[in-house]
């Protein structure tokens, strides 16, 4: 077994995974219709002072439709939070259902 200690203070900038959680799932018409929400990425690695690691970030399904795309760009994120990814990746997606035909 091995670990590393790092000494750090309040405005040391680390980058560290946060997990991503949604809420508000009743309140998306594509998922109250059956769609389906296919999370594209669980954790996303952010840039922030070690006193202001944030414990998840937070996305709102409400008003979300099958079709739609959830990107980091929507997220409001806290001040001093910044994505280590430099472009505007996806989040999450409302997938339509899928029916598998069994008549087969």
């Amino acid at each position: 077994m091995h670990a590393d200690f790092l000494r750090v203070t309040e405005s040391t900038r680390l980058n560290v995974e946060i997990p991503v959680t949604f809420e508000n799932e009743t309140e998306s018409p594509g998922l109250k219709g059956g769609g389906v929400l296919n999370v594209v990425r669980h954790v996303v690695e952010v840039m922030c002072r070690a006193g202001a690691i944030p414990n998840d970030i937070v996305v709102d399904l409400t008003g979300r439709e099958v079709g739609d795309s959830i990107h980091i760009s929507e997220i409001a994120l806290p001040d001093g939070v910044k994505p280590t990814i430099d472009r505007d990746f996806t989040i999450a997606t409302i997938a339509a259902p899928t029916v598998a035909d069994c008549r087969r």
